[in-house]
């Protein structure tokens, strides 16, 4: 409402939009006081609140993430600086386009990391470990292959999303948006595994591992992206560069962190990695077929572009659907499962 009265009076700026955002977030902050401490106060308290013993176990789980917190955001901010430094801000422009993209496939399991989160929380906390770990196997392996669905067809669709979204200019930013778009996946993985070590308040092994594994990112970073006149020579591969550490280097990372659930859950990593490879091989031939090949083809045949996508993302929907039904193993679902929310989605 601040914003489209700011734009409405022509008073939209970059400080008017600062202060607009601090006071949204103040107001949210009012509301949660409210209705957490004042309106449902019992659901957190029972007799006196004693801040000490509140204060010592937040402190316990904040410490190692403090460092973290502005550790990793400087390492992040390195690609983008090297990259507007050695390529200008076209390259720049080239990795945003394909940055932006991304976050459309993570809108179908943003929502769900903070009930998982919950889940893990509560059956960790009641010692519950076997029920924790297959919730863990559970969500990782859904949100795995819809990141995944997701992932291919946004690759295998780039050239003509880019073409149609951002316009001919913006041409040679297809190669970056079609390894970009497996960023999601490690993105998926990266979230699950992360609120899993948090919500097991492991936060002092999320941390260590964090800075160890932003080593290598930093090395792969420079070696990527530096021109051979660099004082170390580097691939000189700009944002094409940038994305594939981020997507390739970023899901084998994500990795460590899958692993150290698995193992304090008591979780077979290698059956999990493996099942995870099926779904890849799967998903992505069916994409290769249907996205990569079907679709040029019906171009060449007389569709327009958009007809053509259209045309080949149905038949890749169609595919999928197919799959899951011949082998929900590959979603961490049963048959029972699938047919039971097939049953909810219709009464819905």
């Amino acid at each position: 409402g601040g914003l489209v009265l700011l734009r409405l009076t022509d008073t939209l700026g970059f400080y008017s939009f600062v202060w607009v955002s601090i006071a949204g977030a103040g107001l949210n902050c009012i509301f949660l006081v409210y209705r957490l401490l004042v309106v449902n106060r019992a659901l957190f308290w029972d007799g006196a609140i004693t801040v000490r013993n509140y204060a010592t176990r937040w402190w316990r789980f904040t410490r190692p993430l403090i460092l973290l917190q502005y550790y990793i955001p400087v390492v992040g901010y390195l690609g983008l600086f090297l990259i507007q430094k050695w390529y200008g801000s076209a390259e720049q422009g080239y990795y945003a386009l394909a940055l932006q993209w991304c976050g459309f496939a993570m809108l179908f399991t943003n929502s769900g990391v903070w009930i998982f989160w919950r889940e893990v929380a509560h059956h960790s906390a009641s010692q519950d470990l076997h029920v924790a770990a297959g919730v863990y196997q559970q969500f990782s392996r859904l949100f795995f292959f819809l990141a995944l669905v997701l992932a291919c067809w946004l690759s295998a669709s780039s050239g003509l999303l880019v073409q149609v979204v951002a316009g001919e200019r913006f041409h040679s930013a297809t190669a970056v948006l079609a390894i970009m778009a497996f960023y999601p996946v490690s993105q998926t993985l990266g979230q699950l595994s992360m609120v899993s070590l948090k919500a097991m308040e492991r936060t002092g092994s999320y941390a260590r591992w964090s800075i160890a594994l932003s080593v290598p990112d930093v090395l792969l970073t420079y070696t990527l992206l530096a021109p051979p006149t660099a004082p170390v020579p580097g691939l000189h591969l700009g944002a094409v560069g940038l994305a594939l550490k981020t997507a390739v280097y970023g899901l084998v990372s994500v990795q460590v962190y899958d692993w150290l659930n698995c193992h304090f859950l008591g979780i077979r990593y290698s059956a999990v990695l493996r099942q995870r490879i099926v779904a890849m091989i799967t998903v992505g031939a069916i994409a290769s077929v249907l996205l990569g090949v079907g679709g040029p083809l019906l171009r060449r045949s007389g569709l327009g572009g958009m007809t053509a996508l259209a045309v080949s993302s149905c038949a890749y929907a169609a595919a999928i659907a197919a799959s899951i039904w011949l082998r929900p193993g590959l979603t961490g679902l049963t048959r029972a499962q699938l047919v039971q929310g097939m049953g909810l989605l219709r009464r819905a």
